[in-house]
């Protein structure tokens, strides 16, 4: 009977670890979305209560960081020169329950002059 409560106290432990946002999550998602040319600094989040949109079970996390563009990024609207610096606030992440990032709100952005 103990061993059933362990293992099933281990179980829903290591599920609820695996439903978890985590800093590295969206430093990992934001570098993919930047196709691994930026580096990813002074990254806080905050985890939003979850919701439910069209009956799907959605987490989300705001969050600021600068970047740090390691290499020159185009794209369609947008130009960074390696070097550049910029501050991005007020952003959301949204991810499904397998943590997979399914939409996103880009808040502002400026370029920092050092």
């Amino acid at each position: 009977m103990k061993k059933t409560i362990v293992i099933s106290t281990i179980i829903l432990f290591l599920l609820s670890c695996a439903q978890k946002i985590t800093i590295e999550q969206v430093d990992f998602d934001l570098k993919g979305m930047l196709e691994n040319k930026v580096e990813v600094q002074n990254l806080e989040i905050i985890k939003i209560p979850p919701f439910s949109e069209n009956g799907q079970e959605l987490d989300s996390v705001y969050f600021d960081c600068e970047l740090l563009f390691i290499n020159d990024l185009f794209l369609e609207d947008f130009k960074f020169n390696k070097g550049m610096n910029v501050s991005a606030q007020n952003n959301v992440f949204i991810y499904d329950k397998a943590n997979r990032l399914v939409a996103l709100k880009f808040g502002r952005t400026k370029q920092i002059d050092k």
